[in-house]
Parts: C-alpha cells; structure tokens; sequence
C-alpha cells in the first residue's frame, strides 16, 4: 500500500504522464487538488484528501438560469433526476443534487479511489470514468430542455 506522500508524489507524475494540461489550486478538504483539462476539452478535477486515506476524482455541474427555470416547472423532473441517477449508478458514479431535488443549482459526480487500491491504471480508468459521466449528464440534460421547447423546434 502507497503512503500518503507516495500518493501524492505519483498523481503528479502519472497526471503529467498523459501530457494533460495540470493547474494546483488549495481547497481547505485537500491535501493537494488539481485541475485537469483532458485533450478533449472536459475539466475533472483530482484531489488527495486530508481526512481519509483516498483520492477523489469529482465534477459540480452548475445548471444554468434558464434551465432551472424550466426544470422547476417540469413536470417530469423527478423522472429525469431518477433517470439520471440510474444511469450514473450503473456506471458506478456517486452522485449529489445540490441543494435539493425540487430547487436544483448543480449535480455533483466523483469516483474514489482509496490508497490499498490505488494505481496508475484506477487512476486514470476513474478519470475517464468521470469525463463519459460527465457528458452523460450534459447528453440528457439537452435532451429533457429540448424536450419542454415547442414541438416544431425539438430536435429529435
């Protein structure tokens, strides 16, 4: 099993490995955080936590105004966050509605890793774990606004 500082010493490394680009930020929860911008564009961040022998690999999806307009007044919200929550289940993603079902901000998604099953291969296999999660969320969030547009407008 890695020690702490092991772990920390080679989420750097192996993040650089993969030629990522890679920006420290502090976080009061975090021993060390990162930012990371795959080659695809989508920002995941990375953090060794101070309080538990794990790494979490997390995104917070912020809703815009205009579709928290539109989701608070749909009547199949529930469906959609119960839909939702399914499919990210499935693919083995934690996730939390922030601050409520009914008066939906942000979805945020993590994956952890403890240190006695840490390695290169979980570490970047949750990474792009989190990124095809990630677009999930954006997939079907598209799919549920664009369903509430009129009919001659819906893209399906």
């Amino acid at each position: 099993m890695f020690t702490r500082d092991q772990v920390a010493s080679k989420i750097r490394e192996w993040l650089e490995a993969e030629k990522w680009k890679l920006s420290e930020f502090r976080d009061a929860n975090f021993q060390l955080a990162y930012k990371i911008v795959l080659s695809s564009g989508r920002e995941i961040y990375v953090g060794l936590e101070k309080s538990v022998e794990r790494v979490t690999i997390q995104n917070t999806l912020l809703i815009p105004p205009d579709v928290k307009k539109i989701y608070r007044l749909s009547p199949n919200k529930y469906k959609f966050l119960d839909e939702l929550k399914v499919y990210l289940m499935q693919m083995g993603v934690s996730t939390e509605i922030y601050p409520s079902f009914e008066e939906l901000e942000s979805i945020n998604i993590a994956n952890f890793i403890y240190f006695d099953g840490f390695s290169r291969n979980k570490l970047i296999h949750e990474i792009y774990k989190l990124a095809d999660a990630t677009d999930l969320v954006m997939i079907m969030w598209k799919k549920f606004t664009e369903s509430h547009l009129p009919s001659d407008q819906q893209k399906y």
